[in-house]
């Protein structure tokens, strides 16, 4: 059972990454992803995660130029509860989700600022 563990973590560091086509899987990560229901759930779940941003970046944006700000005020919001939580040890089960909503949050911001640039 630690071996499987251990396997799970070494996919599970590798997903956000191929995820975002940054690499891909090698041969022992396939092995794992074919025998690991926890692990393909979690690829599941990043695939979501990566086309919802592809809708994102086709959907037109209005121009609010309070978004920024209301972004990074919500993410130091969550990043405090986040410290909390890490001192009670509930921060491993949603950092995955912080670490997406926060590339979400960028890619809107960056998007958002790129938008503003083009219509002036």
């Amino acid at each position: 059972m630690a071996g499987d563990r251990a396997h799970c973590v070494s996919v599970s560091d590798a997903l956000a990454a191929t995820a975002g086509s940054d690499r891909a899987f090698g041969p022992l990560e396939l092995d794992h992803l074919a025998t690991c229901l926890r692990c393909r759930a979690e690829q599941a779940r990043y695939q979501r995660l990566m086309e919802a941003m592809q809708s994102l970046r086709e959907a037109p944006a209005e121009e609010d130029y309070r978004l920024e700000s209301q972004i990074l005020e919500t993410l130091d919001l969550h990043g405090r509860r986040l410290a909390r939580m890490a001192r009670s040890g509930v921060v491993a089960a949603v950092g995955g989700v912080a670490a997406g909503a926060a590339a979400t949050a960028g890619f809107i911001a960056a998007r958002h600022r790129r938008a503003a640039r083009l219509a002036s």
